[in-house]
């Protein structure tokens, strides 16, 4: 009963990881992409996202409360993990330690970024434009801060897809959870690449 109950904690972690973080990442980096055709394309799609009525229930039901459950289930597992229900091997067990290192990394970095690019505006009204979001980039620590939580981020999103497959139960034999592995790692490669890309562009 202990091994089921922690197999269906893993599995709604894992879920809980998928939606909303690696959409609302997908979805993040789609939007903060107009920077590239220029800064005033980039205010003009900010200018037309502001006062939509559903952004507080998107936010907070669709992003922060899933996430929290996310970082609080994380932690659970954490300290109980030695009701281990899946057999890894050597690869897997650094994939599990790394994402374990990356959840770190993730955590406060969301936190510093969201209360830069969103609480700033909720307290001080300030549109998130383009000229904003240069003067936020202007510091090479704040850059590489930037790079290092996104590269995290692509990696939890990544390896976390392919352990949510084995968790489920959807990837079973050696080669499908090999592919898995593989298009894990296409996964981070482009959304690291993509992520820390956005930050030069501004």
């Amino acid at each position: 009963m202990a091994n089921t109950n922690y197999l269906w904690l893993r599995r709604l972690h894992s879920f809980l990881g998928f939606f909303p973080f690696a959409i609302f990442l997908v979805i993040h980096f789609t939007f903060n992409s107009f920077i590239y055709a220029g800064p005033e394309a980039f205010n003009d799609f900010v200018a037309s996202t502001q006062g939509f009525p559903l952004t507080i229930f998107l936010e907070v039901g669709l992003l922060l409360v899933p996430i929290a459950f996310h970082i609080l289930l994380g932690l659970v597992i954490m300290y109980s993990g030695s009701a281990n229900v899946t057999s890894y091997n050597l690869y897997r067990n650094w994939m599990y330690l790394f994402q374990r290192i990356t959840g770190f990394i993730v955590v406060p970095f969301l936190l510093y970024h969201v209360w830069m690019t969103r609480m700033q505006q909720v307290f001080t009204g300030h549109h998130v434009d383009a000229a904003y979001m240069h003067h936020y980039f202007s510091s090479p620590a704040v850059t590489l801060f930037y790079v290092i939580g996104v590269t995290a981020s692509a990696f939890h999103l990544g390896n976390g897809l392919a352990t949510m497959l084995i968790t489920w139960g959807i990837t079973q034999s050696h080669r499908s959870q090999y592919l898995a592995s593989v298009a894990s790692w296409a996964i981070i490669v482009v959304m690291a690449v993509w992520g820390s890309s956005l930050a030069f562009a501004f």
